[in-house]
């Protein structure tokens, strides 16, 4: 994940409660066009039924990044593409953000490069001085931060 694209799509699509970014979730159109010939889609008789294709959960359909908030950072569901999708987070996504770089901070003595993108994208500055991990060492002197704490 290390070779996430930080640059987040206007446009996104949603299909079966996962997001994906633009060429992904084309590229997911054109399977199932590809999967459903002339015949499946007359068998179907979907010309008769819009619906199914403006239900995310029957076909991928175009989402706007600006629609809606998430409590958590969106990377796109294509498993080998995983492009930060950007967003806007709810205050309880705010705080998923925080409360990532303290599981990083506690389990690797290091913030790593995904919760640092995202901290970077959303603005997030964590005064970490004086925060004391679960082996009892101050953070912010772990990872490079002069701390108000020390020689006190």
């Amino acid at each position: 994940m290390a070779d996430i694209n930080w640059n987040p799509p206007a446009t996104l699509y949603i299909y079966n409660g996962d997001l994906y970014c633009q060429p992904c979730g084309k590229a997911l159109v054109e399977q199932f066009n590809d999967a459903l010939d002339k015949d499946v889609h007359g068998m179907l008789d979907w010309s008769n039924h819009p619906d199914l294709y403006e239900d995310s959960n029957s076909w991928p359909q175009e989402y706007s990044r600006g629609e809606g908030e998430s409590d958590t950072p969106d990377h796109c569901g294509t498993m080998d593409c995983q492009r930060f999708l950007g967003r806007t987070l709810t205050p309880d996504g705010i705080e998923y953000v925080k409360q990532s770089v303290f599981h990083d901070l506690d389990q690797y003595g290091a913030i790593g490069p995904v919760v640092e993108g995202w901290m970077d994208f959303y603005g997030i500055d964590l005064d970490i001085d004086g925060y004391y991990g679960v082996d009892g060492i101050d953070l912010a002197s772990a990872v490079g931060i002069e701390s108000e704490t020390e020689g006190k």
